[in-house]
């Protein structure tokens, strides 16, 4: 972090200014990171709750079928959840690579906020082990889709700014 101006300084990556296409390198838009991975964390978690209410609400054929079906809503909702955030910052930050830090937004997102949900709310029959099991399984599908809309994101914004550009000539 740098002390004059409080960004943190990588050297990855850099996207153009939206005023005069200047590059900034090697900085990211900490302020709107830290937006992003609050908003990222309630937004995944508010989808896995809504998958897993609408999923408890549906007849299934067993205890089995059920289990397997929440299993499979709640892992819906987190990952489509932090794959929303993800995406959310690649097109939202001004600074840095747009990839790395919708990355970033995801995985610290699943950190703050996935992670201590399903440990303050898993069953009481379930173990530490059983349930760090499951956030594992969680976290690999939820990192290759945050990538995917990371670059979607990153893509779609840098076409914007060539359309305008090409718009102004």
């Amino acid at each position: 972090m740098s002390p004059e101006t409080g960004i943190l300084s990588a050297h990855v990556g850099g996207e153009t200014d939206d005023h005069n296409g200047d590059v900034k390198r090697g900085r990211f838009d900490v302020q709107r990171i830290l937006v992003l991975t609050g908003m990222t964390a309630v937004l995944a978690v508010g989808l896995a709750e809504a998958l897993l209410y609408r999923s408890r609400r549906t007849p299934h054929g067993g205890p089995t079928a059920a289990t397997l079906s929440d299993a499979f809503s709640w892992l819906s909702g987190a990952c489509l959840g932090l794959a929303i955030g993800g995406g959310a910052a690649a097109l939202f930050v001004r600074r840095g690579s747009r990839l790395v830090s919708g990355l970033l937004v995801g995985v610290f997102a699943f950190f703050v906020g996935v992670l201590p949900y399903s440990w303050l709310t898993a069953p009481s029959d379930v173990s530490a082990s059983d349930n760090l099991g499951w956030l594992v399984v969680v976290f690999i599908p939820a990192v290759m889709l945050v990538t995917l809309a990371a670059a979607l994101g990153e893509f779609f914004r840098s076409g914007s700014h060539r359309r305008r550009r090409h718009g102004r000539a």
